[in-house]
């Protein structure tokens, strides 16, 4: 029996009709098989629009008027066929129309966050609906969009209203945004969020910071190289914030001895501390904070220029959980080195570039102490360490991965160095 195209028309309400193909099967499965190699072609495309090397990707709330008339008229096609049956001899549904609401939110919460999420809003008004369950905005981070704008924020807290279990925010290195979209993110999502990286953001502040502050749960803030954050805004928060795990303040304007004495006596949980560049800091500043903020896993004080044996001392003794230390061009000699080696028996990384003072003494004392466990040392430029001494670490620190020797002599060593480093992944960095 032949199947032929036949033309019917339903009529649901006076006003409203669809007109109904009746297809032969051989027809239907070639439709089916277009749309799908439609589908496939599409995600493709997505996936290799350009977003570096100079070209700017585009924002997905920035839709055009193009667009939103196509979407208007797919909304108008589907308004009269919302919550019908399925009609005998109807084309057949996409196979993720069969999926519930719950199926499709756990699929997409394996989506990658942001440019993801914002792709899939502009599939159907169902998918646009589910983008905005909280449940997929527990992390919200721009990274790969630094050309992100003041009004593409905007345009997202309008789209979101409240982010009430967001975690995880980040704008680091976004240069578009302005304080006061900065500002307004925490404000709807105060109670949740947790962990926050403003590093290099020109909308982070110290009014953006204050508002931050208002975040009881707030774990770790990244302020790094944000030149309009200062001690002010950073002492309010560290007084608001006592469980506080994380604090990045490379290079933040005006840190001293009185904000280390403020962190050290209201922010115990500390474990990451980083104040490289804040070169009033002193010894008695640094003696302040290692009292408070015992549980100390990571410290970088590389370039606080007045920082000397005195505080390595208290470092010593205070932090017994020390992993990493940070003391790149600061004052710190073989005297200090050998007690710090001894009492931080955890000790893994140490950042020593252009510690004038650190002879084969210290070396030899880092070597005794930490040969076990040491990963990653940095001696560049330390011009009075030798060779001997340089082959010793090679040799006798089974667990070194990293090793910079860069501006030192090490004349002889550079000529053997494949016949010492033989079998052993590690690279040195002359």
């Amino acid at each position: 029996m032949e199947h032929t195209l036949v033309d019917k028309s339903i009529a649901l309400r006076d006003d409203d009709h669809v007109e109904i193909t009746v297809l032969d099967p051989d027809q239907r499965d070639e439709m089916q098989r277009d749309r799908e190699r439609l589908l496939r072609s599409h995600r493709e495309f997505s996936a290799q629009v350009p977003s570096q090397h100079g070209l700017k990707r585009p924002f997905p709330f920035e839709s055009s008027s193009v667009q939103k008339n196509v979407g208007a008229k797919r909304l108008r096609k589907d308004a009269g066929t919302r919550g019908r049956p399925e009609t005998q001899g109807t084309v057949p549904k996409s196979p993720l129309d069969v999926l519930t609401d719950d199926l499709l939110m756990e699929i997409f919460s394996h989506l990658p966050q942001l440019p993801s999420i914002l792709t899939i809003r502009q599939v159907c008004q169902r998918w646009k609906t589910l983008s905005c369950n909280p449940r997929l905005w527990r992390a919200l981070s721009f990274e790969g969009h630094e050309h992100v704008t003041s009004s593409n924020v905007k345009a997202l807290c309008r789209s979101m209203s409240t982010f009430p279990m967001l975690k995880t925010l980040s704008l680091a290195k976004v240069h578009g945004v302005g304080d006061e979209e900065v500002r307004n993110i925490p404000r709807t999502c105060a109670a949740s969020l947790q962990d926050v990286d403003l590093s290099w953001c020109s909308g982070a502040t110290d009014k953006s910071v204050v508002e931050f502050s208002r975040c009881p749960g707030l774990r770790e803030l990244r302020l790094s190289h944000c030149r309009r954050v200062t001690r002010r805004s950073v002492r309010i928060l560290a007084v608001r914030c006592p469980r506080l795990q994380v604090l990045d303040m490379n290079c933040i304007s005006g840190v001293r001895d009185s904000l280390l004495k403020v962190i050290g006596q209201n922010c115990p949980f500390l474990r990451v501390l980083n104040i490289a560049n804040a070169r009033n800091v002193t010894d008695e500043g640094v003696t302040h904070m290692t009292r408070g903020c015992v549980r100390l896993e990571v410290l970088d004080l590389s370039w606080c220029l007045r920082i000397s044996d005195y505080s390595v001392l208290r470092i010593a003794e205070n932090l017994p959980h020390l992993r990493e230390l940070g003391l790149s061009e600061t004052r710190v000699t073989d005297i200090g080195m050998s007690e710090l080696t001894r009492c931080c028996t955890r000790l893994q990384i140490l950042h020593l570039a252009r510690c004038v003072y650190i002879t084969d003494t210290g070396v030899d004392s880092i070597i005794s102490h930490c040969q076990k466990r040491l990963i990653s040392l940095n001696l560049a430029t330390c011009e009075l360490v030798s060779d001997q001494f340089v082959e010793r670490l090679i040799r006798e620190c089974p667990k070194l991965k990293s090793l910079d020797v860069s501006k030192l002599p090490c004349r002889e060593i550079s000529g053997m160095l494949d016949q010492i480093t033989n079998a052993r992944d590690i690279e040195v960095y002359f």
